[in-house]
């Protein structure tokens, strides 16, 4: 029997345990339940519940198209798909190894490629192997130049009713756009390991993000693994350890992200207008631990584009422009403003990037700056920032630069900023570059270990 004829013929509220050995099939469910892989042994590859596309026609379209505005209506082609509103309010999937090879799905035209899919439905995703949904060729791009080739990804079609689905224990390997997804849901990702590994032969040429949580309000990332996040040649956009789009009142904490472009990266966004919230606020980002992004030039360890978050307690190692960047750049304000609706005041450098909080942070072998804030009245204090090649350890604008760029005409006042008890050693210059005219206002504050 395949997982499909048992899903069929299971009532709503069944648990279908499957067996050890290959299914060559697309899983589509409309109804609570659960399936449960068993494994004989979790080590040996074979020896798991295969999941892998039909031979002869790869992984057709499931009859449903995504939500999401990126996608331009694409249809879901998916390994599993879940298809649901109140009849899949729990529908729970694990012990499963889904590989994508031989998928014979292209993007152009207009089909979007998932492992595991979720649309309406709530439940929880776990114990998985999830690998190899990428796409040759011209299959990489949408039709709309949207990147091809989930991982685990679910959505909601309204957000007043978010799906609410857990993401736990799985390991996400070779993907091509995001590794786990979650978009107009309430997702809680935790202790998933998720990488690209080139050592298998596969290569990225485009930006992938590991985990991505668009327009999602109260979710948790924590204490995943992630690894190999990084743009190929060419691309328009870096990659991302961790996206947070457009999402607020978010734990971010614990992760271990290394090998990617950016580590963590909120951002206001409001391109998907008339879709709301837009806005990247009163998210904690705490005690995760990131090394080695460097590999595209100008990006940060952790990067907050919105306001009254907390950067607290993380560690950083290895960087390319700043460790910390409390964001007002252009490239922040091309999100924030790409779409508000009629009549939004637009964000300027003086009502992004503020009221954050830094501290108790570790930040080490950079590039550039350790914290660089490009907002106004953030606090900063407690931190540790050594062995900066750039010699600073705090600018007061979003730039390697000693002068200010033209949009940043004006950083604010003394009162607008509080940067204290914060230790600075082994850079090779002062340990502070700021603004000439607020040099004195700062160094009684600064400690500077040689």
């Amino acid at each position: 029997m395949t997982i499909g004829a048992a899903v069929s013929a299971a009532t709503a509220g069944s648990t279908i345990y499957v067996c050890p050995g290959i299914y060559p099939e697309q899983v589509v469910i409309t109804k609570n339940l659960s399936i449960v892989g068993l494994p004989s042994n979790p080590a040996v590859q074979a020896d798991w519940p295969q999941v892998v596309p039909p031979p002869a026609t790869g992984i057709p379209s499931s009859g449903y198209k995504v939500f999401e505005p990126l996608l331009n209506g694409a249809t879901a082609n998916a390994q599993i798909a879940v298809i649901g509103g109140s009849k899949c309010s729990n529908v729970n999937i694990s012990g499963l190894l889904l590989n994508g090879l031989g998928n014979k799905v292209v993007g152009g035209n207009g089909a979007a490629l998932f492992g595991i899919f979720y649309q309406n439905a709530s439940g929880n995703i776990s114990n998985n192997i999830v690998a190899n949904y990428y796409t040759p060729g011209a299959g990489q791009i949408i039709g709309d130049g949207s990147l091809n080739g989930y991982g685990i990804y679910v959505e909601s079609s309204n957000q007043s009713n978010p799906a609410n689905v857990t993401i736990n224990n799985n390991g996400v390997l070779n993907y091509q756009a995001n590794g786990i997804s979650s978009v107009l849901s309430i997702a809680n990702v935790y202790s998933n390991s998720v990488a690209i590994d080139t050592a298998d032969g596969f290569s990225n040429p485009y930006a992938p993000n590991a985990i991505e949580i668009l327009q999602s309000d109260g979710s948790t990332v924590a204490l995943n693994v992630i690894s190999g996040a990084t743009s190929g040649p060419g691309a328009a956009f870096a990659g991302n350890g961790i996206l947070i789009d457009a999402s607020s009142n978010m734990e971010i904490s614990g992760n271990t992200i290394s090998n990617s472009d950016y580590g963590i990266l909120t951002l206001t966004d409001s391109s998907n207008i008339p879709v709301t919230p837009y806005q990247a606020n009163n998210n904690t980002i705490e005690k995760n631990t990131i090394s080695a992004t460097t590999y595209v030039t100008g990006t940060d360890a952790i990067d907050v584009c919105g306001d009254y978050n907390t950067i607290e307690g993380n560690t950083i190692n290895g960087f390319d422009n700043s460790g910390i960047h409390l964001d007002a750049s252009a490239g922040c304000f091309a999100f924030a403003n790409a779409n508000l609706p009629s009549g939004t005041q637009p964000f300027t450098a003086a009502t992004i990037g503020a009221g954050n909080f830094v501290q108790f942070n570790t930040i080490s072998t950079g590039v550039c700056t350790g914290i660089a804030e490009g907002g106004d009245s953030n606090a900063v204090s407690f931190n540790t920032v050594s062995n900066v090649a750039g010699g600073t350890a705090y600018i007061l604008y979003d730039y390697c630069q000693n002068t200010l760029p033209s949009n940043q005409s004006t950083v604010g006042s003394q009162s607008q900023y509080d940067f204290n008890d914060n230790d600075v050693y082994g850079t090779s210059g002062s340990g502070y570059a700021l603004n000439q005219l607020l040099d004195q206002i700062f160094v009684p504050l600064l400690v500077v270990k040689k």
